[in-house]
């Protein structure tokens, strides 16, 4: 069982957890942190996996950077794994790439 605290407020899904916890202390927990600030509040909660937006752009940003050829490569890869007999590539690693990729069939950001 688990529970994913998700608003934009990161008082709210602190108490979401620590209620939940009460109630269930076995629980899987992904709770959201909003604010960079409050990051040793969030280290004080029983979590299995803290979500920061700020860090997950971050994240996407710096493969951007230190990898550009990576999505071509990884599009092109997939376009040949059946001649090739190779495993099919799953956007495991860089799904958010994939995901730019098939809404807007370019590897260009789509932040604005």
């Amino acid at each position: 069982m688990g529970l994913v605290a998700g608003t934009e407020m990161d008082a709210n899904n602190l108490s979401i957890v620590m209620t939940a916890h009460q109630l269930n202390p076995n629980l899987f927990v992904v709770i959201r942190q909003n604010r960079r600030t409050n990051r040793e509040l969030f280290q004080t909660i029983k979590s299995d996996l803290v979500m920061e937006p700020s860090e997950i752009v971050a994240r996407e940003v710096r493969v951007l950077l230190t990898l550009p050829l990576l999505p071509i490569f990884l599009k092109e890869a997939s376009k040949h794994d059946k001649r090739l007999g190779l495993i099919r590539l799953r956007p495991v690693l860089f799904p958010f790439l994939v995901r730019r990729y098939q809404r807007s069939g370019t590897w260009r950001s789509t932040r604005s």
